[in-house]
């Protein structure tokens, strides 16, 4: 329930939330680069979370690193409720028609895919 609430004020304090759940520790450099790809693109009113996989990247302006556990109990409640179309889920847990798919099959460039994101 906790989780339920920290989402809730989430949603209402930032314009869109992106959730990288990193299940793989081997697309660990992968995730690194795209997501400081993607601060480039951030402002003030977006905020990302991300698992502890990785954890080497910098503390970032609105960012913020779940245990395994906070990650899985954000999932199960990402796929039970529609909290709002202010959050985006990006896993490497073999969603095919994700936009981190795209991006991996070569249909989006990285600009494409942070436009995507972000807007």
């Amino acid at each position: 329930m906790k989780m339920k609430k920290r989402v809730e004020t989430y949603v209402q304090k930032y314009e869109k939330i992106l959730i990288f759940d990193l299940q793989e520790n081997n697309n660990r450099f992968f995730f690194h680069g795209l997501i400081s790809y993607i601060t480039d693109f951030l402002n003030y009113q977006q905020l990302i979370i991300c698992s502890k996989y990785i954890s080497e990247i910098k503390n970032l302006r609105n960012m913020e690193f779940w245990s395994y556990q906070e990650m899985e109990e954000f999932v199960t409640l990402y796929y039970t409720y529609e909290f709002s179309d202010r959050i985006t889920l990006i896993s490497d847990s073999g969603q095919y028609s994700g936009l981190l798919n795209y991006l991996l099959t070569g249909l989006l460039t990285e600009e494409e895919f942070c436009r995507a994101l972000l807007y």
